[in-house]
């Protein structure tokens, strides 16, 4: 079973004594089992030097949702409305990328994981998403219903057109997706990476590096849903730990 290095912002012990963290982990533990994947948690505490022994034994990496990413890193202050309260998952979420891109080790970004990549690349976030578009994006974390799997329910989802001729798309092989989200931040548009998807509004959805690295950026839950239209995108990111080159283009 491979192992996926997965990034939470707070010690795991400690996000086990949380109910509604716990339940997040879950999420992702249960979406990575099925397609034989096993999560390595960690977070900031572990320091530079074990993170990178724990790194250096996986095969690809993942970063979670969470709070807001600390503005100053693209050169701005942060929003009234931001959620800031974990430097040290910024730094180590940096650190990582840099190796990532190195190395061209297999990357998922689930929600703020795509904004992190995202800022990585040089881009800019949009820092609260109701002060330029109706749009809602914060309506379908369903976090106290449960289907018999463990699995959050669909309560509320929104369509995302994609763009043809992406690698996101070749994944997909939808031109719409109903996805559900729960972002009050968005991703601005940047020549460092591809837009592959975004809602009707003009909301950025979907993201991915040009070419072969396995390197893409989801804004919404997919790890919440037992079978959504973005379940190949876990599939996808399995295959490309068992050979090189899993993209023709």
């Amino acid at each position: 079973m491979k192992q996926i290095l997965v990034t939470l912002g707070i010690p795991l012990q400690k996000a086990k004594k949380d109910a509604v963290i716990s339940l997040k982990l879950e999420y992702y533990k249960k979406k990575l089992k099925k397609y034989k994947l096993k999560p390595v948690f960690v977070s900031s505490d572990l320091g530079f030097q074990k993170l990178r022994e724990v790194y250096e034994k996986c095969h690809g990496v993942l970063f979670t949702g969470g709070g807001d990413v600390d503005a100053r890193h693209y050169g701005e202050k942060n929003h009234k409305n931001s959620s800031v309260g974990a430097p040290g998952r910024d730094e180590m979420e940096f650190y990582l990328l840099e190796r990532v891109f190195l190395e061209k080790k297999p990357f998922l970004g689930i929600c703020r994981g795509a904004q992190v990549l995202a800022i990585f690349l040089g881009g800019k976030i949009e820092q609260h998403i109701p002060d330029h578009s109706k749009e809602q994006h914060g309506v379908s974390e369903h976090l106290n219903y449960k289907t018999k799997s463990g699995m959050a329910p669909v309560k509320e989802t929104h369509a995302v057109y994609l763009k043809k001729k992406t690698r996101t798309f070749d994944i997909i092989q939808k031109k719409i997706a109903m996805t559900n989200s729960f972002h009050h931040q968005a991703i601005k548009p940047c020549k460092n990476f591809v837009v592959a998807g975004k809602t009707r509004g003009g909301i950025i959805e979907l993201i991915e590096i040009p070419g072969k690295h396995f390197c893409f950026g989801v804004q919404s839950h997919p790890e919440r849903l037992e079978d959504s239209d973005l379940e190949p995108m876990f599939a996808a990111f399995a295959d490309s730990m068992k050979k090189k080159g899993f993209f023709k283009r």
